[in-house]
């Protein structure tokens, strides 16, 4: 071991309102600058919104366009591009480079097998179903690649059951929210330029207006519960594909009054703020950013039961499952919180706990550290 920082280059789709991109610039935030180095590439031009906030921590950050979807496939990848980055990687003389969502992960591991760069890790960050194309190349660049990073227990076992490959080639560390951010005591009681009836039961849920989100089960649920919790007022924070839809759907179910869709936003903090409960509707997750933001912020949840989420939530204990797709039970479960507030109160507070204990952003970078020296050869 030298004095030397360790140089790490952190190849990612994109740097713009998501999870892990959000991720990244807490670990940006919080990782030891005495001695690591970090620089970082994104392989889209569209939707970085979060360079700024890498800029005034003084840390680089390179645009390379590698993919073009205005392109037919396969011609939407720039091979040149590709070699540009393996270039650069090479000439950044890293120790780590550590390759963030599905197309960086394929694109990342490439450049830096051309660039020579040994130690390279991988971040597996959800369960999804991959088409063949990118089971080859995850299989095949997994054999060659330093480490495999996921962020539960469940997505290191999806990934293990195709690509076969040995346990020790894995290493699980689990997202970190900003608990300090993500903090009622820390947000006080903030002004924001939306307006929230009066009085309101406010139901919050935040994430990309994506099918894998299921806001449309949500939005049948929130049907139901406007039948029998006349001030229910239901907030959806995120944008997406699905934006018109839902507005559309919102209409159709005849809610639209009550329902507020925000659009992306950087207050999320002080958004949930105002929530009574938190829900989560999604069909499938990696982790459950939202989930972990919502608890630090000491407001009860309501989830999918999804085997991700079975590792921050333990039942009636600091949260409460219902099954995916089924807008009944979500109602029913949000009616049930609604009218216990001593069951609100429990759950609040066991889950800012669960957060504290378990998932900060201390832990987290504490662990991404210990992951980068044990791999670096200096």
């Amino acid at each position: 071991m030298t004095d030397r920082k360790i140089r790490v280059a952190v190849v990612i789709t994109g740097l713009g309102l998501g999870g892990m991109e959000t991720r990244q610039l807490t670990v940006a935030r919080y990782i030891d600058r005495q001695r690591f180095h970090l620089d970082f590439y994104c392989l889209y031009d569209e939707d970085n919104s979060l360079i700024p906030e890498f800029e005034r921590l003084g840390i680089s950050v390179k645009v390379i366009k590698v993919f073009d979807f205005s392109r037919p496939f396969p011609l939407r990848i720039n091979l040149f591009a590709v070699l540009k980055l393996a270039c650069m990687l090479k000439k950044g003389k890293y120790d780590i480079v550590h390759t963030q969502l599905p197309d960086a992960n394929t694109v990342g591991r490439i450049a830096a097998i051309l660039a020579c760069r040994s130690t390279r890790i991988a971040t597996i960050c959800n369960i999804e179903k991959r088409s063949n194309l990118q089971q080859f190349w995850d299989k095949l660049l997994g054999k060659m690649n330093g480490k495999i990073m996921c962020i539960t227990d469940a997505v290191l076992e999806y990934d293990m059951s195709f690509t076969r490959l040995p346990r020790n080639k894995y290493v699980r560390i689990y997202n970190g929210i900003d608990i300090d951010r993500f903090s009622r005591e820390s947000v006080g009681f903030p002004e924001i330029d939306i307006k929230i009836p009066e009085n309101s039961f406010v139901i919050g849920s935040v994430g990309r207006l994506h099918e894998q989100k299921d806001f449309k089960t949500l939005l049948h649920a929130f049907k139901i519960i406007k039948e029998n919790i006349k001030d229910a007022f239901l907030i959806i924070v995120g944008s997406g594909p699905e934006y018109a839809d839902l507005k559309q759907l919102s209409e159709t179910l005849e809610i639209s009054d009550s329902v507020m869709f925000t659009g992306a936003r950087k207050d999320v903090p002080e958004i949930m703020s105002f929530f009574d409960v938190f829900v989560l509707s999604a069909i499938y997750e990696g982790f459950g950013n939202v989930v972990t933001e919502a608890m630090s912020m000491e407001i009860p949840v309501v989830s999918t039961n999804l085997p991700p989420v079975r590792e921050i939530i333990t039942p009636e204990e600091n949260g409460v499952f219902v099954q995916p797709g089924n807008p009944e039970e979500i109602a029913h479960a949000i009616e049930r919180l609604y009218k216990d507030k001593d069951l609100r109160k429990k759950l609040a507070s066991a889950g800012r706990r669960t957060v504290v204990n378990r998932f900060s952003q201390y832990i987290m970078v504490k662990n991404i550290e210990a992951l980068y020296e044990e791999n670096s050869k200096i």
